[in-house]
């Protein structure tokens, strides 16, 4: 497997960003680095499958309205290891099915799946479905705050 590692000093080790970026498609990679794993921004219909995303000093996924719409579906990946939020959405619609989220790391505290409103002014309230997914070993398995959350068939434990 092809592995992409984030040097620092930049968003994220891969970063979709931008109305042009509109159906990017990320698959069968390993992503890691010092800083978040997969951002996306002000971009919809990006696709993130079978990817293994470890090891960040950041979040594993960030999907963010900050300048436009933003929507992603994560499809068949395992975030493991990511620093203080495993798969964090702010203002933008997500998918995440058939995945696993585990094990994220305090800093100074850590949460697997969250999802809450943008910024102020940015943008709107974040929409997340979770299906046929785990969420596993971390201080909050799952916290919701200005959102709309759907879990369907999902195991939350050693939360």
């Amino acid at each position: 497997m092809v592995e992409i590692r984030g040097t620092g000093g930049e968003a994220g080790a891969i970063v979709v960003d931008g109305a042009s970026a509109t159906a990017t498609e990320v698959h069968d990679l390993a992503i890691s680095g010092s800083d978040m794993g997969l951002v996306v921004t002000s971009t919809e219909a990006v696709v993130a499958d079978r990817l293994w995303i470890h090891d960040t000093g950041s979040h594993g996924v960030h999907g963010e309205h900050i300048s436009g719409a933003t929507s992603v579906i994560i499809r068949g990946t395992l975030v493991e290891a990511a620093t203080e939020g495993g798969v964090v959405i702010a203002g933008a619609a997500a998918l995440v099915e058939r995945s696993s989220i585990r094990d994220t790391r305090e800093a100074p505290y850590s949460t697997n799946l969250a999802a809450q409103p943008s910024a102020p002014g940015s943008g709107g309230f974040a929409n997340l479905t979770v299906t046929q997914s785990a969420i596993t070993g971390a201080q909050v398995g799952i916290a919701v705050s200005g959102a709309t959350l759907t879990l369907d068939s999902v195991y939350v434990g050693r939360t």
